[in-house]
């Protein structure tokens, strides 16, 4: 009976040796949560076997072995679980770096993801356009800085600003009134790998556009025998100051006002004026009224009928040449 009890004693201890050693060393696998507990009932069963064999109840030369087993278990976890080899790192990916043993440990991220700014915003003022965005915090690859990209028209984009990873905004002065612009910004790394790959900057952010904002506004107010009446907004000195003009074709819009000395002048033209004629339906409600002339009353409320007239109508379209020598249009409808 004692031979069979020791047997089972010696299959039982197999058993949770190999459970124990295979939660030990695939640890960087199952995670050191679990490992931890595995390691814990496996010193359980070392003190086990050590009072047993105090007590002559195993023979000494296998207890010695399955003693020095369990050693090895305990020695192979700390060799994988060092603080000293955390630094080391496994082999690395084209979508991730190399991750180290902290890295696995910790359940850190190794996936390599360096997407662009988002959230580009433009807001323009008088002589300047700011540019706004936000870093995107799904990325795994901190920033390091940022570009700020300009382009005019159909020209190619050329950099404006090298910014540090906290600026996330820039102003750009050097802007003309009425120019339409586009914007676009990219991240900077200075990761290893990813500057392996040719890719310091990140693919740039969604693009947006603004005009330039200028520094007057034109008003048409009237137009008569053959001159419009032009009201001139001017931003001077931090205010906006206005005064009204008359222009004929081929005069220019504003001047300097002599009382003031507000300088109204917009570098614009009248090139030509064109009016057209037509006419507009329209319907309005009328009250109607009875041979005598009194409201006629339905439901104690008055009687209306729909009627529809056409009104004259006259459209004039004024062609300016702005300061940039590109054309404009101002409509007035009288």
């Amino acid at each position: 009976m004692k031979v069979l009890l020791d047997k089972l004693d010696w299959v039982t201890l197999a058993v949770v040796l190999a459970a124990c050693a295979l939660v030990a060393f695939t640890g960087a696998g199952t995670g050191r949560e679990r490992a931890e507990p595995a390691l814990e009932s496996l010193a359980t069963a070392r003190v086990g076997l050590q009072d047993r064999l105090t007590r002559d109840l195993y023979d000494a030369t296998p207890g010695a072995a399955v003693l020095a087993e369990i050693d090895a278990v305990e020695a192979e976890r700390n060799r994988l679980w060092n603080p000293d080899e955390a630094a080391t790192r496994f082999e690395g990916g084209f979508f991730h770096h190399a991750p180290s043993v902290a890295d696995l440990r910790e359940g850190r991220e190794t996936e390599i993801r360096f997407p662009a700014p988002r959230g580009l915003r433009l807001e323009a003022e008088i002589g300047e356009i700011r540019v706004a965005w936000d870093r995107d915090d799904l990325g795994t690859v901190l920033p390091i800085g940022y570009v700020v990209y300009r382009r005019e028209g159909a020209a190619e984009r050329r950099r404006l600003a090298r910014l540090e990873s906290h600026v996330m905004t820039y102003v750009d002065r050097a802007v003309v009134p009425g120019v339409l612009y586009g914007y676009e910004v990219t991240a900077l790394t200075d990761d290893p790998v990813l500057i392996g790959r040719g890719r310091e900057e990140s693919e740039p952010s969604r693009g947006a556009q603004i005009r330039a904002r200028r520094d007057y506004e034109i008003g048409f107010l009237a137009f008569e025998g053959g001159k419009a009446r032009l009201k001139v907004r001017k931003f001077v000195d931090g205010v906006w100051h206005e005064k009204e003009f008359d222009a004929g074709a081929g005069d220019e819009i504003g001047v300097v006002d002599a009382g003031s000395g507000i300088d109204y002048r917009t570098n614009s033209r009248v090139e030509a004026f064109d009016e057209a004629r037509d006419e507009i339906e329209e319907t309005r409600e009328e009250v109607v009224l009875d041979e005598a002339g009194h409201v006629v009353m339905k439901d104690d409320q008055a009687e209306t009928v729909t009627r529809t007239f056409k009104r004259p109508r006259t459209v004039v379209t004024l062609t300016l040449r702005n300061e940039l020598g590109q054309r404009e249009s101002l409509t007035l409808t009288k």
